[in-house]
């Protein structure tokens, strides 16, 4: 579990008591909350899925909230530099194999 209090602008791992503790009294919830993270020296704050503690507002990351909130800092990164971000990526890999898919059934489709 990865852990971000609201103060800290990067997540860390703790050791797992110190995320447990909050884990095992009830107090960590699912909510959408904004958190921040660094990529190349620079600074983002994305809205992600985190477990969020009602006492301290303590924030807590499971393992598939970090690789989601990483995509959304990376999204972040790559939209403010003029980038392609992973969705846009996603999309034209999908549009090219669609071209190659469309080709090879034209070629291979022979009419007599």
């Amino acid at each position: 579990m990865v852990n971000v209090s609201p103060a800290q602008s990067n997540p860390m791992v703790l050791p797992w008591n110190s995320a447990s503790r909050h884990a095992r009294s009830g107090e960590l919830t699912r909510r959408v909350t904004r958190t921040e993270g660094t990529v190349k020296d620079e600074t983002f704050s994305v809205t992600t899925s985190a477990l969020v503690c009602a006492q301290c507002h303590h924030i807590a990351f499971e393992g598939k909230d970090v690789q989601e909130h990483m995509r959304r800092v990376a999204d972040a990164y790559r939209s403010k530099h003029g980038l392609l971000t992973s969705e846009e990526i996603r999309a034209a890999r999908i549009k090219r194999w669609e071209l190659r898919r469309s080709r090879t059934s034209r070629t291979t489709n022979t009419s007599d």
